[in-house]
């Protein structure tokens, strides 16, 4: 275990200081801040593998599942190969892969160092959540006592290029929260009683005062569901649900109290004819669905719904949609199968395993994967950098809660696997490294807002 551990913490400084430097770089978008910043996680993850991957216990997927990858990698490099342009194709693809490797190596972590995943994970989510909501209330407190200046509800809401993509992250990790946090040396719960709830109500306010529709209804359907699943299911379901309620009645809290302040009605999306509606999605899938039927096996290339060059965004807002239209039917087939043996085989599990010690970590990493993936039917979970991280980081915890790996009965078998699936990782993490040295000076001075709809950097259309 000392040896994992040393290089977790010696990869947690590099990437902090490397992290550090992004954010302080002058003329850089939030937006792509955080695409360089995956990148250097993707690259310290692959490094970190491929020294680790020879020791006992080192995460890969299933036969199946690694069968499965496969299928897709070489079907997304055909994809690419007939394309518009097969070097963004590649990238698209490399994406997956580190997304997929990182997702192996927390899953590795926790196995070697079960106090990662039961109490420096939880940490991290937390203090994370912690300072958001802290900024939100400063910005809230601000806006108190500069009651003259223009007011815009977004205004509470820093640190994100889009408060939407703020809502994507959210809507993973508050359902974490939903779950005890075994502290070190003290009780089970001794903060999570108090400070866990009114963080949870903390960050749905803030989703209420964005308006993002999609995490909302996330939330809304993964606990409906959950409520009928089992009792465990059900309790992670009814802290949702009140989180739900208190972050609503905070939010108006928040409008009522800047309204009277001000003098001015402020306005509320959630209290609006807005929250109904398509918002231009109804053309983005129409567009994805003539893709599909123009190029059913192959698709139009990964990431290449950005070359349509469509008024509304670069990606049709809905994952099936997505993953047809520019990797073909066959993936998709693929993908549905994977996530859905997986999904199944996991609540089953957490059903039989209901009345045993960590039923609600369980539940909630079930929660937050499920919350995710509705969102991903109208928005672009897996289009943006810092979600495309949280999701893989989730999904790798989850592995490793669900996921009993067998030994295969050759060890060098095994070890060739581990080399090859490592490998794949570096070259993939070598050649996102090469796309941002390559892009980096196109970066400074970028559109703050993406007037051309973010795919992968800001500005991320293409021609060709």
């Amino acid at each position: 275990m000392k040896l994992p551990l040393v290089f977790f913490v010696n990869s947690v400084v590099v990437g902090g200081l490397v992290g550090a430097i992004i954010y302080s770089l002058p003329g850089i978008t939030w937006h792509d801040q955080q695409r360089l910043f995956q990148i250097v996680i993707f690259f310290l993850s692959a490094g970190f593998s491929a020294v680790l991957f020879a020791r006992p216990g080192y995460q890969t997927l299933s036969w199946p599942s690694l069968l499965a990858l496969l299928a897709v990698v070489l079907l997304g490099f055909a994809s690419g190969g007939l394309a518009l342009s097969p070097e963004w194709a590649l990238t698209e693809i490399s994406l997956l892969v580190c997304s997929v490797g990182l997702a192996c190596l927390i899953a590795s972590l926790i196995r070697w160092i079960p106090v990662f995943g039961e109490v420096y994970f939880p940490g991290v989510v937390r203090a994370l959540l912690l300072v958001i909501v802290l900024r939100f209330y400063v910005s809230w407190f601000s806006a108190l006592s500069h009651a003259d200046l223009f007011f815009s509800p977004w205004s509470l809401l820093d640190g994100f290029s889009n408060v939407r993509h703020q809502g994507q992250f959210l809507t993973m990790v508050m359902p974490l929260l939903a779950s005890s946090w075994a502290l070190a040396g003290g009780p089970k719960e001794r903060l999570s009683t108090w400070f866990d709830p009114l963080l949870m109500a903390s960050v749905t306010a803030m989703v209420f005062v964005a308006g993002t529709r999609g995490t909302i209804a996330a939330w809304l359907v993964a606990a409906s569901v959950f409520f009928f699943v089992s009792p465990g299911a059900t309790r992670v379901a009814r802290r949702v649900l009140i989180a739900l309620l208190a972050g609503y009645i905070l939010s108006l809290a928040v409008f009522m109290s800047i309204a009277l302040a001000s003098g001015q009605p402020v306005f509320s999306r959630f209290a609006s004819s807005e929250v109904f509606g398509l918002s231009g999605r109804w053309d983005l899938w129409r567009t994805a669905l003539e893709s599909v039927v123009a190029s059913p096996w192959l698709g139009i290339g990964p990431m290449h719904f950005v070359s349509l060059d469509h008024p509304s965004g670069a990606h049709p807002h809905q994952m099936f949609l997505q993953i047809a239209s520019e990797w073909g039917v066959p993936v998709l087939l693929i993908t549905l199968a994977v996530v859905g043996v997986w999904l199944g085989r996991s609540t089953r599990m957490a059903m039989q395993e209901d009345a045993t010690a960590g039923s609600d970590l369980r539940w909630v990493l079930l929660f937050a994967i499920f919350a995710a993936l509705v969102q991903a039917q109208v928005d672009g979970v897996l289009v943006m950098p810092y979600p495309q991280l949280w999701l893989a980081m989730i999904s790798g915890w989850a592995l490793a809660v669900f996921y009993r790996p067998k030994t295969l009965a050759h060890p060098a078998v095994a070890k060739f696997v581990g080399f090859a699936f490592v490998a794949v990782q570096l070259l993939a993490a070598s050649y996102l490294a090469f796309v941002a040295f390559r892009d980096f000076g196109k970066l400074i001075d970028a559109p703050e807002w993406c007037p051309f709809g973010p795919r992968f950097w800001c500005d991320g259309r293409f021609n060709g």
